[in-house]
């Protein structure tokens, strides 16, 4: 297979490079073939770069699936006040849409995919915070199912993603050359 993947890659190079030499562009040869050899990828070594890429993404879902799924006895010893349900999900979901603009921030998915970027950041934690409270109501009993909840989900998705967004973009202006310019001199 990896046979196979070389030799297309090297064929569409060489055939590329004739394209690409006659305009003199080099530089748009070395993106067209970069962008292109992770197409020739088998699928189980794509989803080794997602895990790798996404792992701290991964896990706060994990952890989102969990706490959202088990039993409530398991949570029964821990001190509660009116309304915590809401801040923990609340703060769940801040955390877990603060982590996937973090990830596709240092992917730098953010800079070619806007549209990627906000469905992946914003629309999916909704519609993942949403089918977790129609299956907790279905499936997995005796939790319950409460569209304040997911509410409050939502609300923690664009706090995270607004905050962290914010926060990225002045760390951003913070490290540019040209601020480090003005300080130094």
């Amino acid at each position: 297979m990896l046979f196979f993947t070389l030799f297309r890659f090297t064929t569409l190079h060489f055939t590329m490079r004739k394209k690409y030499q006659k305009c003199g562009e080099t530089l748009h040869l070395i993106i067209y073939c970069l962008t292109n050899y992770y197409c020739f990828m088998p699928h189980t070594v794509k989803i080794k770069m997602f895990i790798i890429k996404y792992w701290k993404s991964l896990l706060a879902l994990l952890i989102i699936l969990y706490l959202s799924f088990a039993s409530p006895s398991t949570f029964k010893d821990i001190p509660t006040f009116r309304h915590a349900d809401k801040v923990v999900h609340f703060l769940m979901y801040a955390f877990f849409s603060s982590v996937l603009v973090y990830d596709f921030h240092n992917d730098n998915v953010v800079l070619t995919s806007k549209i990627s970027f906000i469905l992946t950041s914003l629309i999916l934690p909704i519609l993942i915070g949403g089918t977790i409270e129609l299956l907790q109501s279905s499936v997995f009993r005796p939790r319950s199912a409460e569209w304040l909840d997911w509410l409050f989900d939502t609300a923690g998705i664009i706090a995270g993603f607004l905050f962290t967004s914010v926060l990225l973009y002045k760390m951003k202006d913070i490290n540019s050359p040209d601020n480090k310019k003005e300080n130094n001199g």
